[in-house]
């Protein structure tokens, strides 16, 4: 008996040394995984004199404390740690004219609060202020980074994040090669000689925020594709402000580029790429925005003032170009508004052209559709084209241009079936009241307009986001449709006394039945209800004598039933409307 006793009090013993052991083992992870803030100070109390010691002392998930001070290192960060300075402007690590600050190979490190200065600037022995090479998800924020070769320079690094940083007086501001799906906000970039943010071989990358200045290039994206570009100020650079090179399906857009020396955009070789709602102005050298052997690039709402030419089209076809307002320059005696340079198949659409030698100019550019642009004021010819045929122009306003056109080998539609384009120097007559004038405005041999309008064209978008055109010799403002009620109101104005006229062009999923025109109220002294109706839309006519009108259209409705009706289908024609042209 007292022998089983023993052997059941040394099992118990066994199993409590085991669970005492591994509770041990458990214990001592657990402190493992609290990671520890290590104190660095050059000239005081501290745990470490240098950051280098402290980072060999550190585990894995540490960080690294650095207080005020100057210290003359070559950090090389090799575990996975946070680097922090007590402040970014006293927190300086000097490189001493050696070949970097800070190098690290190893993922997850961030480095914050730093001034990183002074490596080599000799292009043979470049030097890094942050090199990272086979890191992903990098963190470097808030830090200054001056007098290297490189300010920032990161190869084989996803995911990495640049934010908040000034990076001055390199040779090169921040470089990416092969860092894809990266992002780089907030960041001043300037004084850098030749690129300020230069991204190699980086896809789904964006840039959003940042000011780069006072480089040869701002920002350069080469070879990588989908990249965003997006809120950033580039201003003062020597060949470009901003440019994609060879990088597919790029977004720029809501950028302000102003006052480079040459180019503002540049979209080179670069497919499928969409440039909208920049703001370029003062680029003095060359053209504000250019797209060159890119393809199917889409150019919307972006305003171009003041710059030595505006906008050029190289090599490029199935291109669109919609809703771009183009001033000309205000110190340069010759510029462009918009040039189509041996570029086929492309649409030129709802631009404003003003005040340029040169309104829109095609040459050896065929196929292309160039409509409801207002082409105004230019010093030299409205339209130059030559050697461009098989282009169709219409709802063009071709207003008080110095010449209005040029032409030169070239054969084109100057209308799309009954409208053609308003000429404010044509004089034809209206005997039969439609609003197009009855004799044709022959521009040149094979180049006539059989349909010129009467009046200026303006194009008005619904809330339901179809449209409704207006063709009238009348100032128009404050249009609104209402789809609740159907009816469209609008101000009509001009010289006192005299004749005014409007031609308006509805879609029937807009408005269906038979309508009623009033201005002021009263029914206007001439109306065509029928003037022509193509299956989709309808066309009518009225007139009245000048001053300030409410002119006012509603459908007449036959029944409550119709009424009914017609509010329930007008949603599904609009659905099936959208559908219909987005194919």
């Amino acid at each position: 008996m007292m022998r089983y006793n023993m052997k059941l009090v040394f099992v118990m013993l066994l199993i409590i040394a085991q669970i005492t052991t591994l509770t041990s083992a458990f214990n001592t992870q657990l402190v493992k995984a609290n990671p520890r803030i290590w104190i660095v100070d050059d000239d005081g109390p501290a745990d470490f004199h240098t950051i280098q010691e402290a980072i060999s002392a550190a585990e894995a998930g540490d960080t690294i404390f650095v207080k005020n001070g100057t210290y003359y290192e070559n950090v090389v960060v090799n575990k996975t740690l946070t680097l922090l300075g007590e402040n970014n402007v006293a927190t300086i690590v000097d490189a001493n004219q050696t070949e970097f600050v800070i190098s690290t190979a190893c993922s997850n490190v961030t480095v914050e609060g730093f001034t990183l200065r002074n490596t080599n600037r000799d292009s043979s022995t470049q030097g890094f202020g942050i090199i990272a090479y086979n890191a992903s998800n990098c963190f470097i924020h808030r830090n200054i980074l001056c007098l290297n070769f490189y300010g920032i320079k990161l190869t084989l690094c996803a995911n990495s994040t640049i934010t908040n940083n000034e990076v001055t007086d390199n040779i090169i501001g921040v470089i990416c090669e092969s860092d894809p799906n990266c992002t780089f906000r907030d960041n001043r970039v300037h004084n850098n000689l030749y690129n300020g943010i230069l991204i190699k071989s980086s896809d789904n990358c964006t840039l959003h925020s940042n000011y780069v200045a006072r480089s040869n290039y701002g920002i350069r994206i080469e070879h990588s594709n989908d990249c965003t570009i997006k809120n950033n100020t580039v201003e003062k650079t020597i060949d470009c402000g901003i440019q994609t090179y060879y990088s597919n399906n790029s977004n720029v857009y809501d950028n302000t580029v102003n006052g480079n020396f040459q180019l503002g955009i540049s979209v080179k070789n670069s497919m499928d790429s969409t440039i909208a709602k920049n703001v370029l102005k003062n680029n003095s050298n060359w053209y504000g925005f250019e797209i060159y052997y890119s393809n199917n690039s889409r150019v919307v709402d972006n305003i171009l003032d003041n710059n030595c030419h505006g906008m050029q089209l190289e090599q490029s076809n199935d291109c669109e170009i919609y809703g771009n307002e183009i001033y000309g320059s205000k110190i340069y005696s010759f510029s462009n508004g918009i040039f189509v340079d041996l570029s086929n198949n492309n649409k030129v659409s709802y631009n404003k052209i003003e005040n340029n030698s040169y309104g829109l100019l095609l040459f050896c550019s065929n196929k292309c559709t160039i409509n409801a642009n207002t082409v105004k004021g230019n010093r030299a010819y409205g339209i130059w084209m030559y050697n461009s045929s098989e282009n169709t122009l219409f709802h063009n306003n071709f207003i008080n241009n110095t010449a209005q056109t040029f032409i030169a080998n070239s054969a084109n539609m100057w209308n799309k079936t009954i409208e053609g384009n308003y000429w404010s120097n044509y004089r034809g007559t209206d005997q039969n009241f439609d609003g197009i004038g009855d004799e044709v405005f022959t521009i040149k041999e094979n180049n006539v307009d059989y349909h010129p309008l009467l009046g200026i064209f303006s194009n008005f978008k619904t809330s339901l986001g179809p449209s409704i055109y207006t063709i009238c010799n009348s100032t128009i403002s404050h249009f609104t449709y209402e789809p609740n009620n159907s009816t469209i109101r609008f101000i009509v104005n001009g010289t006192e006394g005299t004749d005014g006229f409007c031609r308006i062009c509805i879609l029937h999923l807009l408005m269906n039945g038979t309508y009623n025109v009033t201005i002021d109220g009263v029914k206007p002294y001439l109306v065509n209800y029928t003037l022509h109706d193509d299956g989709e839309k309808r066309w009518i006519y009225f007139a009245y004598l000048h001053s300030p009108h409410e002119v006012v259209i509603v459908l007449e409705f036959p029944s409550f039933p119709i009424l009914s009706l017609f509010m329930i289908a007008t949603p599904l024609a609009v659905v099936f409307y959208r559908r219909k042209h987005s194919t």
